[in-house]
């Protein structure tokens, strides 16, 4: 990919959207979004207020990403189903840490 490729060309503003991750046993985590950021390549960046960030498929940026699950737009919230996801998904991910361990 060419330099000019990963160049920034359009932010826009996520007032009050955040970034879900899941930690430890699944619990959910969340990071406010500063912004998104359309590079030149078409590529879209979700940036939290921290400074980090990640393509909006939730690949792994130069601070990562691994256990990111989705984003709460405004109004949004954790519900008790999504919880029950984020465990699931937490499990599921400690199963396929084992199997490669094997």
């Amino acid at each position: 990919m060419d330099h000019d490729d990963d160049k920034i060309i359009k932010i826009i503003p996520a007032p009050c959207w955040r970034a879900v991750y899941f930690e430890d046993e699944g619990e959910p985590y969340e990071d406010p979004l500063a912004c998104f950021a359309l590079t030149a390549s078409g590529e879209v960046f979700a940036v939290t207020n921290c400074g980090g960030y990640f393509d909006i498929e939730g690949g792994i940026g130069p601070n990562g990403a691994i256990n990111f699950y989705m984003f709460l737009g405004p109004g949004q919230e954790i519900t008790e189903k999504i919880k029950v996801e984020l465990v699931r998904q937490w499990h599921n991910s400690k199963k396929k840490e084992e199997s490669k361990k094997i």
